[in-house]
């Protein structure tokens, strides 16, 4: 079912797309104030991901902290984050563009590469990346939250069969 939100103020109109860049932005950072209670799944190279369920959906959150490169060095990577994850992340086979709303979120498609005996993966999803989020921070989110209309678009009857 796709969702269709807009909020409306005197003098402004907010697109859907904003509106759940802020949703998830709001729930991230209230998710980073609970890590301590949340189940750390990996540790290592001052690089931290957390895991937590809510209902049948798995959140995922990492933080990289005190590494030896400056957030910025990164800068570059995560602007152009689909042509880039393939080549830090053997798994990941590739990341195509779907569609772009503005500069708020991008419709994408991974191919996740698992060895046998598990089925490799095709996940479909809107990317929010907001560099600069604060003075050397950047942010990038991924949602499956209403990607309705990209599964309708972009997900065809040959990849419904062969992935999971």
């Amino acid at each position: 079912m796709a969702s269709h939100l807009k909020l409306q103020c005197s003098g402004c109109d907010f697109p859907e797309a904003t509106i759940q860049r802020g949703i998830l932005e709001k729930k991230l950072k209230h998710i980073f104030t609970e890590t301590d209670s949340l189940p750390l799944s990996i540790s290592k190279h001052g690089i931290r991901v957390w895991t937590k369920w809510e209902n049948s959906s798995m959140l995922a959150l990492s933080e990289a902290k005190f590494v030896p490169h400056h957030p910025n060095e990164f800068r570059s990577v995560l602007k152009d984050f689909s042509e880039n994850f393939p080549k830090v992340n053997p798994m990941c086979e590739t990341v195509i563009n779907l569609k772009k709303e503005g500069d708020i979120r991008e419709g994408v498609k991974s191919k996740i590469k698992f060895p046998f005996p598990l089925s490799d993966r095709l996940m479909i999803h809107w990317q929010y990346t907001h560099l600069d989020e604060d003075q050397d921070e950047h942010l990038v989110m991924f949602s499956e939250d209403g990607n309705d209309e990209l599964l309708k678009e972009f997900h065809g009857e040959d990849e419904k069969k062969k992935y999971v």
